[in-house]
């Protein structure tokens, strides 16, 4: 099996389970419904899930969509699975977004309910963040997928 179907099979499995109208909830069930999940589809979704957002509307967009709310989680997916440098640029992101350095139940209640620091939709906050997705994006876009795969694989 190619690394992209052994993703595929494990993001699917992750997806069982979830319910639409947890993507809109301020409530944790989406959050608690992924952490429940066993750690191989756990981190295939964080980790596919932040890759779609960031190169379809950036990090901006992980954030209103509210995917963020598992930004620290992703950030330690990404360490365990050799993703170095896409585990590094996403705690910068966290950095600037996170400016009062919430704890990650704190932040992800404010994510949820898209209750974010005013300087969120700030010239200079957009500005950082695409700079970000430009490095992110600069990053070898198979080297996640190969990693995750390695990964899964084992």
């Amino acid at each position: 099996m190619t690394a992209e179907q052994i993703i595929n099979q494990f993001y699917v499995k992750a997806l069982e389970g979830l319910k639409d109208e947890w993507l809109t909830a301020e409530t944790s069930q989406w959050y608690d419904y992924i952490m429940a999940l066993p750690e191989k589809e756990r981190f295939t979704y964080m980790i596919m899930v932040m890759q779609e957002q960031v190169f379809n509307g950036g990090f901006h967009q992980y954030f209103s969509n509210t995917y963020g709310r598992f930004v620290f989680e992703t950030i330690s997916a990404l360490k365990q699975i050799g993703a170095i440098q896409h585990a590094a640029l996403l705690e910068q992101v966290l950095q600037t977004i996170n400016k009062k350095n919430d704890p990650p139940k704190i932040f992800r209640e404010k994510v949820a309910a898209k209750n974010f620091d005013s300087s969120f939709n700030s010239d200079e906050v957009e500005d950082k963040l695409e700079d970000l997705v430009s490095e992110y994006i600069d990053l070898d876009e198979d080297e996640i997928f190969k990693l995750l795969g390695k990964y899964l694989a084992s």
